[in-house]
């Protein structure tokens, strides 16, 4: 299981969005006051504008959970390009919702999201796109071996 290269790029996924339950992902200047915004704060009753956070929170606890349901189903590969294929599309609209939604509706406020939750949001993409290169590496090998018995 972890002597595979997509098992390793499976848990480097799954560390990726743990990490973005903690970082900062977005940062709002309301009238001169700098909040930071974790995917976590969806559940602080301190904002009023956590519905996308929420969504977003559980987006990326679905990508964690399917990140590692994938790991542990290394004998069903074809199930676990499946879930690769689930992991990169909840990562998309995981970025699409951050990126493209306002949360704050005030005059005078001005949304960023830092660099680093950008690249850490692409990253479970990258990883789950070579995770199934090298599934069906190993299917090829697989059914190439079963070929010549």
């Amino acid at each position: 299981m972890i002597q595979r290269i997509q098992t390793l790029f499976l848990i480097v996924a799954a560390i990726c969005f743990t990490l973005l339950l903690f970082l900062p992902v977005k940062e709002i200047n309301v009238d001169g006051q700098l909040k930071t915004i974790n995917a976590l704060s969806a559940f602080n009753k301190d904002f009023g504008y956590t519905i996308t956070y929420s969504i977003v929170s559980g987006f990326i606890l679905l990508g964690m959970a399917t990140s590692i349901a994938s790991i542990f189903s290394y004998k069903q590969r074809y199930l676990q390009i499946r879930l690769c294929t689930v992991i990169i599309v909840l990562a998309l609209v995981s970025v699409m919702l951050l990126n493209l939604t306002a949360s704050v509706e005030f005059y005078g406020s001005f949304e960023n999201i830092p660099l680093v939750a950008n690249i850490i949001l692409v990253l479970p993409i990258l990883f789950a796109y070579l995770a199934v290169v090298f599934i069906k590496k190993d299917i090829k090998l697989i059914k190439s071996a079963d070929r010549l018995r």
